[in-house]
């Protein structure tokens, strides 16, 4: 492995890092507002940001923080709060769509399907 790969993978693991660090901040600040966004509204949040971690620390930092905020949903945002566990029948569903949804659109970013200009 040559220095630039070397120093690359090293960013890609620090940039996994950060991105899941902040998307796990990012969900603890969106418990304040868990009565009033609803969690399907918090689902689409956090794929929100499961793609701008995807677009600025590529595909490890993207299914790193897939998997993350699928775990936050699932911890913070399904019935029964602060455990690994879900209630529900919907929020099953909507777990496992957040979790395919952020890897999807990561491996798309990757292959560079993402925003494009047309100019």
């Amino acid at each position: 492995m040559d220095e630039g790969t070397a120093e690359s993978a090293v960013e890609s693991r620090f940039a996994a890092a950060l991105g899941a660090m902040a998307l796990l901040i990012f969900s603890m600040i969106l418990v304040l507002m868990r009565e009033f966004l609803g969690a399907a509204n918090v689902a689409i949040i956090l794929l929100l940001g499961v793609q701008l971690v995807a677009l600025l620390g590529g595909i490890r930092g993207g299914v790193v923080a897939a998997l993350v905020a699928a775990l936050s949903f699932d911890f913070f945002f399904t019935e029964p709060y602060l455990r690994l566990a879900i209630a529900d029948r919907h929020d099953i569903i909507t777990t496992i769509l957040l979790l395919s949804g952020g890897l999807v659109t990561t491996l798309l970013h990757r292959r560079g399907y993402g925003v494009r200009s047309h100019g």
